[in-house]
């Protein structure tokens, strides 16, 4: 199958999903399994999908059913996001510093979160006060 015309169906059936037809159908059309069913017959590839689709399951399960757990209800535009903010050059050293400090020193994840969101609202309050001197 043309790349471009797999491009386009998956993007009509990403609307599709997201017209909220009712919230138990809108809902079951975003599960990894049944996107997994809907690529595997445009690739002509179904067990290859439905082993892919079953494993993302899984995980997707794992999130979503543990407390405190919650997938964004828009997972592309979070990474997107993400893949922005990591691609500013100047914003860079934060990212690996933060990684560095949650994977070397053993920091908690949340307290890294509260003080880079803290560092960064004093950044941002440091050049308002130099901007209006």
């Amino acid at each position: 199958m043309d790349t471009l015309l797999f491009a386009s169906l998956m993007g009509l059936y990403y609307w599709f999903a997201r017209l909220r037809l009712g919230y138990t159908f809108s809902a079951m059309l975003l599960q990894p399994v049944v996107v997994a069913v809907f690529v595997g017959l445009l690739l002509g590839n179904m067990p290859a999908a439905m082993i892919i689709g079953a494993g993302m399951q899984l995980v997707y399960l794992g999130v979503t059913s543990t407390p405190g757990g919650n997938v964004p209800s828009d997972p592309a535009l979070g990474f997107a996001i993400t893949i922005m903010v990591i691609g500013k050059k100047s914003l860079l050293p934060w990212f690996i510093g933060g990684f560095f400090a949650v994977l070397y020193l053993k920091v908690d994840i949340m307290a890294m979160a509260i003080f880079g969101t803290c560092v960064a609202f004093l950044i941002k309050g440091l050049a308002k006060n130099e901007g209006a001197a």
